[in-house]
């Protein structure tokens, strides 16, 4: 584990973007129809939720840090969702692994809910967007 205890506390912040891509038929039943299993953006945003305040836990060398606001956003696009994360709170060091943790759990949420729709759906484009300290 890196050792942060020289650094300053500050307000950080991080941005992370992943996408979920459809075929064209299945995407547009998602959109007409739903999840048999349930709201695919309240499910999205929960997951999120729960996976940045869970971080340190699900990755062992990743510092235990006071996460004070996330955000979920999921819009649709051509044959694709879009999971943008934001995380904050005030630190020694940075919330990007918050937020890609969040971005991925959202994801993996939405997979969770369609993959009876569509099998071959892919998660991709998984990064930091932007980071402030």
């Amino acid at each position: 584990m890196v050792d942060v205890g020289h650094k300053a506390v500050s307000r950080r912040e991080a941005w992370a973007v992943g996408k979920l891509v459809f075929s064209s038929e299945k995407f547009q039943q998602v959109l007409d129809y739903g999840s048999k299993k349930g709201d695919l953006y309240s499910m999205a945003e929960i997951s999120g939720i729960n996976a940045a305040k869970n971080t340190s836990a699900m990755l062992p060398l990743c510092h235990n840090i006071p996460v004070e606001c996330v955000r979920i956003q999921v819009t649709s696009g051509k044959d694709s969702f879009e999971v943008r994360s934001w995380v904050a709170g005030t630190a020694k060091t940075g919330f990007e692994m918050e937020a890609l943790s969040a971005c991925s759990a959202a994801c993996l949420a939405i997979y969770d809910m369609c993959k009876y729709i569509d099998p071959w759906m892919k998660i991709t484009d998984l990064q930091v967007l932007d980071k402030t300290k």
